[in-house]
């Protein structure tokens, strides 16, 4: 975030005597790095080294003899400038970089051949492992789908999120906390225990609202439904999402979550069956936004439109992700809610299957669910249980049981049963009585010290319909009962006993959470009837009481299918996406994933983006969703989607910019405006200066200059002034702003002040700066080509004055014009064309894996690193780029064409307005 700002430059007699100090400085740098490089390159043989090498180039870690450490180091430094960066003490490790000309593999045998060096090698670069080494990672056909099977059925390769490709960028940051809304989450989970939020706020088991929000002892979420501070998992739903969104990555157990270390918030509403009420998720939204919560997981829905439920999600600052529902239609003529809220911060989200089709129970709208994300066959967590008592009746007999009340008929038979051979019937020899009210109770249970309880069975069997009634009770004395709420295979919900007719054996749930602790509890079922039409009654089996575990056996994961399992992969999406860009807002992390989906035609007209996430182009590491903005003078501003024209503007357009997410265009008397893919805003009606490089992306917003106003930055809400004086070039290194000021040098700005690099003044002709390697490469014009490095030191890498400069891997690239074309790689320069770019417009363009040159009347050539191959023999006017495709402007009839790859196709036969910058790729939706 950029700060305020020292204006440029200081004024005071200790500022000149600094800025003094540093030009003796820059001088004597750039006399002891002169001759590094022979004048116009005239004898250089190529380097071996390559970044993909795997190590860094110019830098080497040397240890001397202990004896010699100091003596050898200085002798490097004066013989050869090797200059030590850092000293580690400890070892006596000397970190060294490297003069240009030098070589890694040229630095290590000359060191090699010195007694007085133990050893001397390369600085190794070192990754992530971006494939987890989670034991059932290969079960997760979401994140890497190879074709592989899973739970029996075969898929698509890349049907899937590209997670791998993500956390070559991200693999998650634990100030991330994403709230799962849920029927809770089992956070004794060996995948999950060590990604579960901790409110910094509340010291535990003190019994005091700590941090004064209104919950006691909330060290790790909430639980709404039961009203306590244990929202562990009794249903199994949350633990799911949660392990999708945040499982522990690459901790050798289990499974992975899109993100290895957002911190997950358990907020449970939802029972033991799947239920819960709108003003309890009204109240986990609530605290979610209260607590910090960045994005909000809503894998659930139903019930009608609500208001209160709608305001609540719209007060949060949070991306509130949600399923678009599992009914298979068509959510812009059926919502579901709250996914079809028209929230700006709602995500809604259909799911795929394993080959990328929308999933058979989907719901869908080109309206209103925003993307898909696969959610079928979903290996993750589940939570771990344990039984505290069952009883099966494959004895035969109801040992102690104990039964009462009026026509008491309960008993045991073999008529019917789940498990052979036996069940518990409320009238085993026939129908019931009519005037029934007959309970049959097991023994009580003890569940101290345990939580998330509850009660299951199995049932089947026929009442007379809202007459004759089943009901459970429990109670913690034998004598007051209070009648449960029972849910039969997790979609039909009986809040006042079970009636009717059950045709096949159903599973049934009752919660019992509100009994946790309970050191006797007496649950029981009762039977009661009217006076109407008597039926055969239900038969009962497998009845048991089970609550969370406490020790795991490793075997608690499955498989869920559902657009509930779409959606964590959505939220875990987010979650990389904030851990990477720590200051965006929902609309920032909601437009990337938007705008980063992969286009399918099996979610065409099915989802607004059109595509499934894709969680490396979210993250902004694949340009193939980009579209190509061209200002074609008097013809206007129009957009290349890659498929057809749209156009933005009628009016012509000076100089064209981007910025997260954003198209920026100066207008000249016009002002500066932004367009985000909808509308157009006005930035500011001030004329940006279009000499040089007028605008930057930088710092997630935009660095302007406007001539004499000096250059000001815009952070997507306001301008901030980053210096009184006129900036002739920009451009940006690391996180740093790098401005040359003509005759007062070249400075850089690092979000708050200004420090001045070198008081030359840059050849502004041609491409005069470029980030390269670790640091920045300048060309001074006469003076050569210059090299400044995070060490703080410039070094000359020729001294030929260039007329271009471009990168691309991890070379540096000069057109020294009759000198030919030469390339730098972080080592030695090598000669790898003899001919002149033309300059004119654009000359270089990285392209693929080499770089597309323009030699003029000579055409289009592209270097693949290894040889050159001719794309195409007539003269190009400016040469642009767009996702993975090359753009060139032909001029006259000739028009506009893109390159794929493999040949060319005209896109439009209007000629481009040459003026200012005329092509850019714009991440617009």
């Amino acid at each position: 975030m950029v700060g305020r700002c020292e204006l440029l430059p200081p004024s005071g007699e200790d500022i000149a005597m600094r800025l003094t100090r540093f030009w003796l400085f820059f001088v004597c740098c750039l006399l002891s790095a002169a001759g590094a490089v022979p004048a116009a390159f005239g004898s250089v043989t190529v380097g071996l080294h390559s970044a993909r090498a795997g190590y860094a180039p110019g830098r080497l870690l040397v240890k001397f003899r202990e004896s010699a450490r100091d003596e050898r180091a200085r002798h490097y430094r004066e013989t050869r400038d090797f200059r030590t960066i850092k000293t580690f003490r400890r070892n006596g490790i000397h970190h060294l970089a490297l003069p240009g000309g030098i070589s890694v593999e040229r630095a290590v045998e000359i060191l090699s051949g010195d007694p007085d060096v133990e050893y001397a090698e390369p600085d190794y670069f070192r990754h992530a492992m971006i494939t987890p080494n989670d034991s059932h990672y290969h079960l997760q056909w979401a994140f890497n789908n190879e074709g592989q099977m899973v739970n029996g059925t075969g898929g698509t390769p890349d049907a899937d999120i590209d997670a791998p490709e993500a956390w070559e960028v991200e693999t998650g940051d634990d100030r991330v906390i994403v709230a799962v809304v849920d029927s809770g989450v089992d956070y004794r989970h060996p995948d999950l225990s060590a990604n579960i939020w901790d409110n910094p706020g509340e010291i535990a088991g003190n019994g005091i609202d700590d941090d004064g929000n209104g919950y006691v002892d909330d060290v790790r979420g909430w639980d709404f439904l039961d009203g306590d501070n244990t929202p562990m998992d009794a249903h199994g739903h949350g633990t799911h999402v949660a392990g999708i969104i945040a499982a522990v990555g690459n901790n050798g157990l289990g499974v992975a979550g899109v993100s290895w270390n957002a911190r997950i918030m358990p907020l449970r509403f939802l029972d033991a069956s799947g239920w819960g009420l709108t003003s309890d998720a009204i109240g986990a939204i609530e605290y979610a936004d209260a607590m910090g919560a960045h994005i909000i997981n809503n894998s659930w829905g139903g019930g009608g439109y609500s208001y209160a439920l709608r305001e609540a999600i719209e007060a949060s600052s949070a991306v509130v992700v949600c399923a678009a529902g599992n009914e298979g239609r068509n959510s812009d003529f059926f919502p579901d809610y709250p996914a079809g809220y028209p929230s700006l911060n709602i995500v809604s989200v259909a799911a795929t299957d394993q080959n990328d089709n929308l999933a058979i129970f989907s719901n869908y709208g080109v309206s209103t669910v925003d993307m898909a994300a696969p959610g079928t066959n979903i290996y993750s967590c589940r939570p771990g249980r344990q039984t505290v008592w069952r009883d099966d009746f494959d004895d035969g007999v109801m040992g102690d049981w104990t039964t009462g009340g009026v026509n008491d008929t309960w008993g045991i038979t073999n008529a019917k049963s789940f498990t052979r051979p036996y069940s518990l019937a409320d009238s085993p020899g026939g129908n019931y009585a009519a005037g029934t009210n007959a309970w049959a109770m097991p023994p009580a249970v003890n569940l101290a010290g345990k939580i998330a309880a509850k009660l299951e069975f199995a049932i089947t069997g026929r009442s007379t319909t809202d007459v004759d009634r089943l009901m459970v009770e429990a109670s913690r004395n034998g004598v007051s009962w209070s009648s449960l709420p029972i849910n039969i295979d997790g979609v039909k919900f009986f809040t006042d006993g079970i009636s009717g007719n059950l045709p096949f054996w159903y599973d049934a749930v009752v919660d019992l959470g509100g009994y946790d602790g309970a050191e006797t509890l007496y649950v029981r079922f009762r039977f009661q009837t009217g006076s109407f039409q008597t039926q055969d009654g239900f038969y009962i089996d497998d009845v048991g009481v089970t609550c969370a575990a406490t020790s795991y056996t490793g075997e608690e994961y499955w498989y869920l299918n559902g657009t509930s399992m779409a959606t964590p992969h959505v939220s875990g999406v987010a979650a990389l996406l904030k851990a990477l860009h720590p200051d965006w807002d929902f609309e920032q992390i909601k437009a990337a994933m938007m705008q980063g989906v992969d286009v399918r035609a099996s979610l065409t007209n099915r989802v607004v983006s059109g595509g499934r996430v894709n969680a490396e182009k979210a993250l902004g590491e694949d340009s193939t969703a980009e579209q190509l903005a061209v200002d074609f003078g008097a013809l206007g501003l129009k957009l290349f989607d890659g498929g057809g024209w749209s156009d933005l503007t009628p009016l012509d357009g000076e100089h064209l910019g981007r910025y997260a997410g954003n198209l920026a265009v100066d207008f000249g008397p016009w002002g500066l405006w932004r367009y985000d893919g909808s509308s157009w805003v006005n930035m500011t009606p001030a004329d940006a200066d279009n000499n040089g490089n007028t605008m930057v992306s930088y710092d997630g917003g935009i660095a302007v200059d406007f001539g004499i106003f000096g250059p000001w930055y815009f952070d997507g809400t306001g301008w901030t002034q980053l210096s009184v004086f006129d900036v002739e070039w920009m451009c940006t290194y690391g996180d740093y702003l790098v401005g040359d000021f003509g005759a007062l040098g070249l400075w850089r700005f690092d979000g708050a002040i200004w420090e001045q690099l070198g008081e030359g003044d840059p050849d502004n002709s041609g491409n005069t700066m470029v980030a390269y390697g670790d640091g920045l490469a300048v060309d001074m014009g006469p003076a050569g080509l210059w090299h400044y490095g995070d060490d703080g030191l410039w070094r000359q890498l020729g001294t030929s004055d260039p007329e271009y400069l471009e990168v691309y891997g991890e070379n540096l690239v000069g057109d020294f014009g009759a000198l030919g074309l030469w390339r730098y790689d972080g080592g030695l320069w090598s000669q790898f064309s003899t001919r002149d770019a033309d300059n004119s417009g654009n000359t270089m363009v990285p392209y693929g894996t080499g770089l597309v040159v323009d030699f003029g009347g000579s055409g289009l050539d592209y270097w693949d690193g290894a040889a050159w191959s001719q794309i195409e023999s007539i003269d190009v006017d400016y040469l642009g780029r767009y996702g993975d495709r090359l753009t060139a402007d032909w001029g006259g009839s000739w028009g506009l064409w893109e390159y794929d790859g493999e040949g060319w196709t005209r896109i439009n036969e209007n000629d481009p307005d040459n003026s200012g910058n005329t092509m850019t790729g714009a991440d617009l939706n």
